[in-house]
């Protein structure tokens, strides 16, 4: 067994903002209008997404990525409220508001991001009950690991609109992806 701890700190907070302004921004869904050809409309509102900048971050856990200067949102003047674990160091927390209880942060943000270990604990954190506290609309980012992810619940709320759209690394059942996931919405 061999551990190498912070070798991909960098790389998976780079990754978790990709998947948090291609979530917000409809990137995935443009990208596809472009290759399809399907692509037939232009006007100031079409496919804009939600801004990033000045909105609110939740931050749940504390993995490897979230003390990294990259993985936070200062460049996007976020506010972000923090559930953090005990054993989290003043230095992963810098600019972070702290929020004692995950659903109290739930309640109040735009974006969701989680950078929590595997455990117990943690398994299908996300669920029907936390996500039906984020504000209608809110994105979802997930680059821990999938099982803190319930999938049906994700998927429901993407279905539904509660949910606007996430960014997800990883998923349960890799390589093999729930075929759910798609595109919900239409173009607007």
């Amino acid at each position: 067994m061999t551990n190498t701890p912070d070798v991909l700190s960098d790389a998976t907070a780079e990754v978790t903002i990709m998947l948090m302004l291609g979530a917000a921004r409809r990137a995935g869904e443009g990208e596809r209008l472009v290759r399809t050809r399907t692509w037939r409309d232009w006007s100031p509102s079409f496919m804009v997404g939600t801004q990033v900048t000045g909105k609110r971050l939740g931050i749940v856990g504390l993995g490897v990525s979230a003390g990294s200067r990259r993985g936070e949102p200062g460049g996007f003047d976020m506010n972000h409220p923090l559930s953090r674990p005990a054993a989290a160091s003043t230095e992963q927390e810098e600019g972070a508001i702290f929020t004692p209880h995950r659903k109290t942060s739930c309640r109040t943000v735009t974006f969701l991001r989680s950078t929590a270990w595997q455990s117990p604990q943690t398994r299908r954190m996300l669920n029907a009950e936390r996500i039906a506290l984020l504000p209608d609309g809110a994105i979802v980012v997930n680059a821990s690991r999938g099982a803190v992810v319930d999938e049906d619940a994700l998927i429901a709320a993407l279905k539904s609109g509660k949910v606007a759209a996430a960014g997800l690394d990883v998923y349960n059942n890799e390589p093999d992806i729930d075929p759910r996931y798609g595109i919900w919405r239409t173009p607007s």
